[in-house]
């Protein structure tokens, strides 16, 4: 989930709203990348859940399913909305989460993904 939270933003970095809803590149990757924390957060136990109220778990879930069976229902102000508002708070929440784990290093480094880019591979 990290990993596409972190794609989610990239690809929307240093852009506006109409310059993100005009590339269909872009939004597609975005897109793409909600889709994935989407189907992840269904898999995430509910008592790790309830750790972070604050985190619309179910409307994460939700927009999955809307992205694959209503994407004529998604409006461009939704993702970016939804990246600029819901975004940070879940990535602080997943961070918590992971390092709460038992047996996991805590901080950025420990994520697998973040020692193999620090390693220069991707």
């Amino acid at each position: 989930m990290l990993d596409a939270i972190a794609g989610i933003a990239g690809t929307v970095e240093g852009l506006d709203l109409s310059a993100d809803s005009q590339d269909w590149l872009r939004k597609r990757a975005t897109e793409r990348g909600f889709e994935i924390v989407s189907g992840a957060s269904r898999r995430i136990p509910a008592d790790l859940k309830a750790r972070h109220p604050h985190i619309p778990w179910r409307k994460i879930a939700g927009l999955g399913n809307v992205l694959r069976h209503e994407e004529q229902h998604i409006q461009d102000g939704m993702l970016w909305a939804a990246i600029h508002e819901d975004v940070v708070p879940l990535k602080r929440a997943l961070v918590a989460l992971r390092d709460g784990l038992p047996g996991y290093p805590t901080g950025s480094a420990a994520h697998p993904a973040a020692r193999s880019r620090s390693r220069g591979t991707p």
